[in-house]
Order: C-alpha cells, then structure tokens, then sequence
C-alpha cells in the first residue's frame, strides 16, 4: 500500500514539475487548477519540492478579490544537463556540447571537430565541463543517423 502511495507521490511530483515548466510562476490554487490536484495534494508537493531546492519562492501574488498568495516557480540553478551531438560540417566530425539549466536554458556551448570518433572521444571535454559544471546530473547524447532502404 505504501509503495502505491509513493508511485502516486511520483507520478504527481512529475505532473506538477511539467506544470511549472510551462506557466513559469505559479501560486498553489493556479497549480491545483492547472493540474486537477486538489490543493492540499498541490501544497504536500510544493513542500517537498521547496525542501528539495527544486522550487523557491518567487514573489507575493496580490489578486484584485481575496489574500495574498506566494508564487512559486522552477529554480534553474537545481541542476544542470550537459547535451552532447555531433554531425557533420565542413566534411569533418563535429561534436557540440551544451550546458542547460533545469529549465533549459543554455549556459554554455563549445564546438569541435575531431580527427577520429572514439568511445573515449568525449572524455577531456565531459570531465573539463562537469569539473567547471558540478551541478551536471544527466548527460545525454545525440548521435546522427541515416536511412538506406528503410534501414538505419
């Protein structure tokens, strides 16, 4: 039962995080409506979320009828993605690495070409940003394909 309970905390922690990525700010009743929550759910999520760092406070909300309400939004600095794809430019393997906040926004982005793709290829580059990068928790990678008779 209690695993049940936290498969459902999840699933609504996720609702909600995808919720504030795309109004930005938020009080907890315009969550609560955004997402069918109910209020007191919206509120037992934004205290793990605010416990978590993941949210903050962003400003005190004064509608034209009732009290005023704490908004809440995404904070950016939480942690960060390291986006790496190479492709082809110039007839020579390029690689670029991207450094993204958590709400997408680029940070940083270099470019290189290399002589030769190896598994080991990445490597200097990966270690000099996330030594630069601490808060990097997700690499991910895009790689370029093509299709020959309906194959990739």
């Amino acid at each position: 039962m209690e695993e049940n309970m936290n498969l459902l905390k999840q699933v609504n922690l996720q609702h909600l995080r995808t919720t504030m990525r795309n109004v930005n700010t938020a009080t907890k009743p315009e969550l609560a409506k955004l997402t069918g929550l109910s209020v007191i759910t919206v509120n037992s999520l934004i205290t793990t979320l605010l416990e978590s760092g993941e949210i903050k406070k962003d400003r005190i909300m004064h509608p034209p009828i009732g009290r005023p309400a704490a908004a809440y939004r995404l904070n950016e600095n939480f942690c960060l993605a390291l986006i790496i794809y190479t492709f082809e430019k110039d007839e020579k393997d390029t690689v670029v690495f991207f450094v993204c906040d958590y709400c997408g926004n680029v940070i940083s982005k270099c470019e290189k070409q290399l002589q030769e793709i190896r598994v080991d290829s990445f490597d200097p580059e990966i270690r000099r940003l996330v030594d630069a990068n601490p808060k990097i928790g997700v690499i991910g990678f895009g790689l370029p394909v093509s299709e020959a008779n309906g194959k990739i």
